[in-house]
């Protein structure tokens, strides 16, 4: 429950501030262990509910669109450059069509370019763009090989050391974490936090929620999730919300 609260809460504290206006929740087959599907769904279903009346068009995709993602695709394109900030969603696993597996394209994929187009990804559960389910077997319907940390490292153009593999990491709720995720563990678990030190120009850190010591300053602090970092030349934003398994 608590994590559903903590979405919920980011929605409203920071969307309100940035004014969204459409949004697309991925909800295909996610990591088991990492996201049960069932508690999947009641989220996204939950976010919708209360969260809803902040966007103007809400879209929901699973893995129904394999092998293309046709309609996903679509949406994507049709919203990366419209002067608008909008967002994606992910379950913890990035789908082919927004960064194609094994690092096959690792420039100019549309997670790059919807970034790139003054947009906002959050990530929430696994590693971002670390690995994906479609379909349900680990690397896709073709069992191809992970992204890896490369994943991640590719679509930000930032170090492969970005997120850390890290199990069990707990960190201290900040001040920020307090008053905006009121329902955040304190300490919050992790086992894959951003290294903050990694994040670098164009890219600053816009909010951390929870980090190493307990702060906010982005210099002082080795890691930090939840924690949104921002492109100051693109105006993209990352949310990193609980990149932690948690027993699901």
């Amino acid at each position: 429950m608590w994590k559903k609260l903590v979405y919920l809460t980011f929605f409203f504290a920071f969307c309100t501030t940035a004014m969204a206006y459409d949004i697309a929740f991925y909800h295909g087959a996610p990591n088991p262990g990492w996201y049960e599907v069932a508690n999947q769904n009641a989220d996204v279903a939950t976010i919708i509910a209360q969260a809803g009346h902040l966007f103007v068009d809400i879209q929901q995709f699973d893995d129904s669109g394999l092998p293309d993602f046709t309609e996903f695709a679509a949406w994507i394109d049709n919203n990366t450059n419209d002067g608008e900030m909008d967002i994606i969603w992910l379950n913890g696993c990035t789908p082919s069509v927004l960064y194609p597996l094994a690092n096959t394209s690792p420039d100019g994929s549309r997670a790059e370019l919807w970034l790139d187009g003054g947009n906002m990804i959050i990530n929430v559960g696994d590693w971002f763009a670390y690995c994906t389910h479609e379909g349900g077997p680990r690397g896709g319907p073709d069992a191809a090989a992970d992204n890896g940390p490369s994943g991640a490292a590719n679509i930000l153009d930032l170090p492969t050391g970005i997120i850390a593999s890290a199990d069990g990491t707990m960190l201290a709720v900040t001040a920020e974490g307090q008053l905006y995720l009121p329902s955040l563990n304190d300490p919050a678990e992790t086992d894959r936090p951003v290294v903050l030190s990694n994040v670098q120009a164009p890219w600053e850190v816009a909010a951390i929620f929870a980090s190493t010591g307990g702060t906010d300053d982005a210099a002082a602090e080795a890691q930090a999730d939840p924690v949104v970092i921002h492109n100051t030349e693109t105006g993209g934003y990352l949310a990193i919300i609980n990149q932690a398994a948690s027993g699901g």
